[in-house]
């Protein structure tokens, strides 16, 4: 999930589904909130500096923070007693307004120091994806209790309006992705909806016909678009799908087929990440070729997000030798050759 911000900073997200007890289930870093904008190593030959800021979300409402790049990591709150007990997607456009979603809605605008509840709209009953392009413009889907959903705000959080609403009783949303304030998708069961002008109107887009669920999607720009998910009903048949004209087009990617695809990244015109589990996949020829990188022993990654081509960020959960899967942060600095757990210190084992 990566999404522009104004004013040239951005900030980057990514997403994973719950495992354990405290799980992290995304990370948001400076960068890009939605669309990966940012440079590929073709592009750029000295990356730009990402911002240190870099936040996770989890079950039980915990809010971790880094703001070293992640040499160390602080517990951030997530408001009181009538906070969320479950997050799923973070989403930063600044290093000091954000969004965590999952049960319901925290915001913040002094970078998580604080976070307060804000109100769904009625019926609303679980968001799964965010996205922000600046303080007051932000995007979540999930589901009603009877179909898929996509709620907007243009003030900040103090009002949330329905912008789409999906045909089917099983319908389901999982990502949202934004590259600017006008040009945004969805994926999920609903399969790829897309908007051209901030949400006033959604449209399905056309994909090939077996895709039967989409799991994460991500931007580049407004033309170029990734999304991940299955086809054919099977959990082991996954499909990549790549667009460079807005979704007018969508066309398979070669994938190796190495377990699910939960959640992708991309830089650039060609460099691309998916997280699926056991392991981190990564092309830099726009899904052509694959490189597999398995992650540590009784650890397993289900989201990601990189500020350069070198520099990235990957959360999940492990099994440790004294028992009881608990969140794992993982950092490189090599483009996902080599993975180094990062200290988060004592803060999973507070939460329950």
């Amino acid at each position: 999930m990566l999404t522009g911000a104004a004013g040239g900073r951005v900030s980057r997200t990514l997403r994973l589904r719950t495992l354990a007890s405290v799980c992290l289930v995304q990370v948001a870093m400076l960068g890009a909130a939605g669309c990966g904008g940012g440079p590929s190593a073709a592009d750029s030959p000295t990356p730009v500096e990402p911002g240190e800021y870099v936040w996770a979300v989890g079950e039980g409402g915990v809010i971790l923070a880094s703001r070293d790049f992640g040499a160390y990591w602080i517990v951030q709150r997530a408001g009181g007693e009538d906070a969320p007990r479950g997050l799923a997607a973070v989403a930063f456009c600044d290093d000091a307004h954000g969004w965590a979603v999952g049960s319901g809605i925290l915001a913040t605008s002094d970078g998580g120091d604080t976070w307060t509840v804000q109100e769904m709209p009625t019926g609303v009953a679980a968001l799964t994806g965010v996205a922000c392009v600046d303080a007051r413009h932000a995007w979540v889907c999930g589901r009603t209790g009877r179909h898929s959903v996509i709620i907007a705000t243009a003030d900040a959080g103090a009002t949330w309006r329905v912008q789409y609403e999906g045909a089917g009783a099983s319908s389901d949303l999982s990502d949202v992705a934004f590259a600017d304030s006008l040009h945004g998708w969805a994926v999920g069961d609903d399969g790829i909806v897309a908007t051209s002008d901030g949400g006033v109107h959604w449209g399905v887009q056309k994909t090939v016909s077996a895709v039967t669920s989409l799991a994460a999607v991500s931007c580049t720009d407004a033309q170029r678009v990734w999304a991940g998910g299955s086809y054919g009903g099977g959990a082991d048949n996954m499909i990549l799908l790549a667009t460079r004209d807005g979704g007018a087009t969508w066309r398979t990617r070669t994938w190796p087929r190495y377990g699910a695809v939960y959640d992708l990244t991309t830089l650039g015109p060609s460099l691309v990440w998916t997280a699926t589990g056991d392991r981190v996949m990564q092309s830099d020829d726009g899904g052509l070729t694959w490189r597999r990188t398995p992650v540590f022993e009784d650890a397993e990654v289900y989201a990601l997000a990189f500020a350069t081509p070198a520099l990235g960020w990957a959360v999940g959960s492990e099994l440790p030798a004294d028992g009881g899967r608990r969140g794992l942060v993982l950092a490189t600095t090599d483009g996902g050759r080599h993975w180094a757990r990062q200290t988060t210190g004592s803060c999973f084992h507070s939460w329950t």
